[in-house]
């Protein structure tokens, strides 16, 4: 299967891919926020080209409140649940900053490519997790 992963930001929205094997991750873009219906419909036309049954959606928890998701990003996942797609929840805490030491030892000062290599991170984690819980069941 074949997974999208979102690194929702306020202006910005970084998109990846997996393999359909579930093992590789590969970014590729960013979105510059618009409006809600050209934002969803260009997310809609990647997961029809993509053949994506699945959105990765990053979740943004407070570390304080570990396991409760804002009203904005479940707003979001409603949204994104309306282009006729499964929409998971995963923790991206740190993933910018992340982001942002990666880019730092590659050298890479494009700004514009954070939000995809977030969304990257977002969807490998994701990936590492699910990986690891078919393991566990004997899958």
């Amino acid at each position: 299967m074949r997974y999208l992963g979102i690194d929702w930001g306020v202006t910005h929205l970084g998109l990846s891919i997996s393999d359909p094997e579930e093992r590789i991750v590969f970014p590729i873009g960013t979105i510059v926020r618009t409006t809600w219906d050209k934002d969803l419909n260009m997310i809609k036309q990647i997961v029809e080209e993509k053949n994506i049954k699945t959105i990765v959606l990053g979740d943004p928890l407070r570390t304080d409140f570990p396991f409760t998701s804002s009203k904005s990003i479940l707003k979001v996942k409603k949204k994104l649940e309306t282009i006729g797609v499964r929409v998971i929840l995963f923790d991206e805490r740190y993933s910018t900053k992340e982001a942002l030491k990666l880019q730092k030892i590659l050298g890479n000062r494009n700004k514009d490519k954070v939000h995809e290599i977030a969304s990257s991170i977002i969807l490998k984690s994701f990936l590492d997790f699910i990986s690891k819980d078919k393991k566990n069941i004997g899958e």
